[in-house]
């Protein structure tokens, strides 16, 4: 009886409240594009930066919040080892990065996340979470003077829905040192 009420939204409010008093640690962010690349610069080589129209001109990045915050554990290398072996793109230094679904959720009704959706060609699915890691802005997760670049994910269900979504990411080299 207790399930069908408690559900995969009370299991959740008992991982992000795990999350947020327990396991704490250094804030963590999700880093965004303030707007998209040009394929065409791209294909060749160059980086694209948005021509001047308006009053504002569209630079650089937005670092949104990830709250609860994440686990960012490292990954050990005999794993990193069997995944490269299995054809993973995962090197030294790469992390584990655990989020909670509710902030997934909340990103998804935010504005970057609708924008992104709908000023993409063709248009992109407004209701897949999976574009909160993958989608066209995304650069990656910044922690402790880190910028991780996200592999691969995937996420543990509860009730048919997603509850905590885990990412494999990769330190850039150069923020290493």
């Amino acid at each position: 009886m207790g399930g069908a009420i408690f559900g995969n939204y009370g299991i959740r409010r008992l991982v992000d409240q795990n999350q947020r008093f327990f396991r704490s640690g250094l804030q963590t962010w999700l880093r965004i594009k303030n707007f998209p690349d040009n394929p065409a610069f791209a294909d060749m080589g160059f980086q694209y930066v948005p021509a001047a129209t308006g009053d504002q001109v569209p630079t650089g990045t937005t670092d949104i919040l990830i709250d609860p915050p994440p686990s960012v554990l490292p990954i050990s290398m005999h794993t990193i080892a069997m995944a490269v072996a299995a054809g993973s793109e995962l090197r030294a230094g790469a992390r584990n990065v655990t989020l909670s679904h509710t902030w997934v959720v909340d990103q998804m009704n935010a504005a970057w996340f609708q924008n992104m959706v709908a000023n993409n060609t063709p248009p992109l699915n407004a209701l897949d979470p999976t574009l909160v890691f993958r989608g066209p802005l995304i650069v990656g997760i910044v922690t402790d003077n880190l910028l991780l670049e996200i592999v691969d994910y995937t996420h543990k269900d509860a009730f048919a829905l997603p509850m905590t979504w885990f990412l494999q990411c990769n330190a850039s080299e150069l923020s290493q040192s």
